[in-house]
This record gives structure tokens, sequence and C-alpha cells, in this order.
């Protein structure tokens, strides 16, 4: 029971903090998209109060210069309200969930190889995890014990090396 505490400490420390990320990323999201509503809105206003009143200004006889004279204040309306709208904040980025999976885009060849690696090295850590906790649970001795998790430890740091490596190839 000591070793399946052990073994399930660090995994539920782990599985909290990606959902804290995970989290972190969605209200993010949600965030962006409640800035990025109001102005949209108010654009979407000062266009059809601009139409509106151009069709007023058109229903009312006026002189050719007069008319002229409009369609520049609502040709300048209509720039404001596109204004409003390519002024708000850019997108987020690429989301942490992704990033942990190195999951982004990648376009150089060498990166998309490596994260291969990435992804291969993950799956013998899990693999040697799992098998270190069988092999607790199922009683073998402390030491193949031991040695299954120095191996997976092994390979949970050659991921990470993985992972930095392709970040930095697609990087340059």
């Amino acid at each position: 029971m000591a070793i399946l505490a052990a073994v399930l400490v660090p995994v539920a420390t782990a599985a909290v903090g990606a959902l804290g990320l995970v989290l972190k990323d969605w209200r993010e999201g949600r965030a962006y998209a409640g800035r990025r509503r109001p102005p949209f809105e108010d654009a979407a206003r000062q266009v059809s109060f601009a139409v509106e009143w151009w069709q007023a200004r058109q229903t009312i006889s006026s002189p050719s210069e007069d008319l002229d004279e409009a369609r520049t204040r609502a040709l300048a309306w209509l720039e404001e309200a596109s204004a409003l709208v390519t002024q708000t904040a850019p997108a987020p980025g690429v989301s942490v969930r992704r990033l942990l999976l190195l999951a982004p885009p990648l376009h150089d060849r060498l990166a998309k190889v490596i994260r291969l690696g990435f992804y291969l090295s993950v799956a013998v850590m899990v693999f040697f995890s799992a098998e270190a906790t069988a092999a607790a649970l199922g009683g073998s001795s402390a030491g193949d014990v031991s040695w299954t998790y120095v191996w997976s430890a092994v390979f949970g740091a050659l991921s990470l090396i993985l992972r930095y490596a392709a970040v930095a190839t697609e990087a340059r």
C-alpha cells in the first residue's frame, strides 16, 4: 500500500496540474471571446447607423454637394467601425495543453521526427512506470522495482530533452 501511495501521489499531482492548465486555457479563451464581442457589437451599431443615416439623407432632396459631403461622412463612420474591429486584442497563442503535448503544427521536418521520438519516449516511460507499479503490487523485490522506476525516470528525462530539441529545432 505504501508503494501504491508513493506512485499515486506524483501521478495525482501531475493530473491536477494538467487540469489546472487546461482550465486556465479555457478561461483565457472565454475572456478573449468576451473582449472581442463589444467592439464587434459597437461596429455593427455604427454600420447600421451609417446605413440608415445615408438612406435618410438620400430621401431628403439635397443638392449633390451635400450628398458628397454626406457620403464622405458616412465613409468615415464606416472606417471608424472597421478600425474598432481591427483594434481588438490578437487571438491567444497556442494553448498550454497543446504546448505540453508538443502538438502545435511543426513545419520543420527534423522537428517532426524529434516529436515522434518524444512521443515514443513518453510511451516507454509510461510503460516502465506501469510495469514498476505492477511489479510492486505483485510482490517483486525492491531492487527490481527500483530499477524499473530508474528506467522510467531516464525515459522521462529523455522525453524532456526531445521536447526541448523539437521546439528549438522549429524555432531556428
